[in-house]
């Protein structure tokens, strides 16, 4: 009896500060097994469908049973023709953890469930209709950048204030337009300007 087949949606989603500037491709790699077994689905070619395109292109299993596919934010990722009950894992590169927390929903996981930096991998089974997603969302970590000011001296007035500029970019431009909180200023919330500059 032959089994009929089904597809998997690998969806990409980053949000945070920076996230509508980040055009980062993150490379997913998709290791499948063979139907109620844990041998490798090797050599099989399938179908792999960009962004709802109707237009196909041929992606092959390896070896180990894997392919990679690569989104950026925005961006999904649909394989098909794969047979149905197949197993599955997709695991997100981890190169860029230190900037990002990530998170997945799924056909069986509909709670948004924060992944470890280091085992960013969602396993499952594929479901009959095209039933099977993964969704993974990339949240921009943020940092704090601490300034301090120290004058010395037998003249020095500890009284007297002093003007920092503090400019900000990412992915090498300006981090234009964006708020940001300042502790122990007088005002707390300031906006960089169209150079990506904070003055104190």
């Amino acid at each position: 009896t032959s089994r009929g087949t089904s597809s998997l949606t690998i969806r990409k989603t980053t949000k945070g500060p920076g996230a509508d500037e980040d055009n980062t491709a993150f490379t997913f790699t998709v290791t499948l097994t063979q139907p109620g077994s844990t041998k490798a689905y090797t050599g099989r070619t399938l179908k792999l469908y960009k962004n709802g395109s109707t237009t196909g292109e041929d992606i092959q299993t390896d070896a180990k049973g894997t392919c990679t596919v690569s989104l950026r934010s925005g961006e999904s990722a649909k394989i098909d023709f794969i047979p149905i009950g197949t197993g599955y894992t997709v695991s997100e590169d981890g190169k860029q953890a230190e900037y990002y927390t990530t998170s997945y929903t799924s056909d069986k996981q509909t709670t948004e469930t924060t992944l470890q930096d280091n085992s960013r991998t969602v396993t499952g089974t594929v479901a009959p209709k095209d039933a099977s997603f993964v969704a993974f969302t990339n949240t921009h970590k943020t940092v704090n950048l601490g300034l301090y000011k120290k004058v010395t001296g037998s003249l020095a007035d500890p009284n007297r204030l002093f003007d920092f500029k503090v400019v900000l970019t990412y992915g090498g431009k300006p981090y234009t337009n964006r708020k940001v909180i300042v502790d122990g200023y007088k005002d707390k919330e300031l906006t960089t300007d169209a150079n990506g500059t904070v003055t104190l």
